[in-house]
């Protein structure tokens, strides 16, 4: 309940996730599963709470053990917007793409017992259509983040830090440096699962904030329309795997 009432427009973020994750859950329930257990932690975040945070990240990786990862991103996540520890992060993240045998040593003890343990050995990388709708909430995150600093410095009194902004921004980031890893191993962009729900929350709040009223409801609706055409993208594009057919409507 606590998670809902962050949400600043309910609509327009469960239509979001409906066109932005539809084909992420059903191409894997598993980890989707472990990754709504894990978006429950959100408050302790926020609030910085680590022992209830590490009790849902391990009820989580009950249901995929690479849900385990999230274990040691509650120090980045939790964290001031573009704090250092975000930057080492990063640093990990050139490391493993300069050398993905070292992740993926890492990541084999965390998925010996999983169903997605093959994804060690597929050679196949992300296309960078996905990398480039990554950037979007990066972009955002980023842009939503100067304007709250600017608006600091020339208006008097302007409260700028938000503890749930300052999460929302983190995860973006570190979703996108998950994703930008897929074009190395196709696997590491999957662990962007796990924060992918925190743009629902962070696309409403930032459009708000960067745009006056009128100019935020164009922002809204050309968005909405974009992620449209992104969502016809995905069912076009991989029809081999017969995703059009979830919208098939059967009678018996």
């Amino acid at each position: 309940m606590s998670v809902l009432l962050m949400l600043a427009d309910p609509l327009r973020s469960l239509l979001l996730f409906l066109l932005v994750s539809y084909f992420t859950m059903i191409n894997g329930i598993r980890q989707v599963l472990a990754g709504a257990v894990i978006f429950l932690a959100l408050p302790c975040l926020r609030d910085r709470k680590f022992i209830p945070y590490a009790l849902l990240a391990l009820l989580g990786a009950s249901f995929h053990a690479s849900a385990l990862i999230m274990l040691p991103m509650y120090f980045v996540l939790s964290g001031e917007r573009m704090n250092g520890k975000l930057w080492i992060f990063y640093g990990c993240v050139l490391v493993f793409f300069a050398a993905p045998g070292v992740a993926t040593a890492i990541l084999g003890n965390l998925l010996e017992d999983s169903t997605y343990a093959e994804y060690l050995q597929v050679q196949d990388k992300m296309g960078v259509m996905r990398l480039l709708v990554a950037m979007i909430p990066a972009t955002i995150a980023i842009i939503y983040g100067y304007v709250e600093y600017r608006n600091a410095v020339r208006i008097k009194g302007y409260q700028s830090k938000d503890r749930l902004t300052d999460v929302l921004i983190n995860m973006q980031l570190v979703s996108f440096g998950f994703t930008a890893l897929g074009l190395r191993m196709v696997y590491f962009a999957r662990l962007s699962m796990y924060l992918d729900g925190g743009f629902l929350l962070l696309l409403p709040r930032a459009i708000k904030g960067a745009f006056n009223d009128l100019s935020a409801r164009y922002v809204k609706m050309i968005s909405i329309v974009l992620y449209a055409f992104y969502f016809a993208y995905q069912v076009t594009t991989y029809q081999k795997y017969k995703y059009f057919e979830s919208f098939y409507l059967t009678f018996k």
